[in-house]
């Protein structure tokens, strides 16, 4: 699977988690990790965007 569709998938499933018309009720330690998950990606896609 080449990478861009791997981030592609990456970034539908951060999409998934944080939208806001189906809120998903997880435990506020396992927010933590998912939002320091989805810095650490949207810091890591527009780093590859730079070039």
């Amino acid at each position: 699977m080449p990478q861009n569709q791997i981030l592609a998938w990456a970034l539908f499933g951060a999409a998934l988690i944080f939208n806001p018309f189906l809120p998903i009720h997880l435990p506020r330690e396992l927010w933590a990790v998912l939002n320091v998950g989805a810095a650490a990606l949207f810091g890591f896609v527009a780093y590859r965007q730079r070039g």
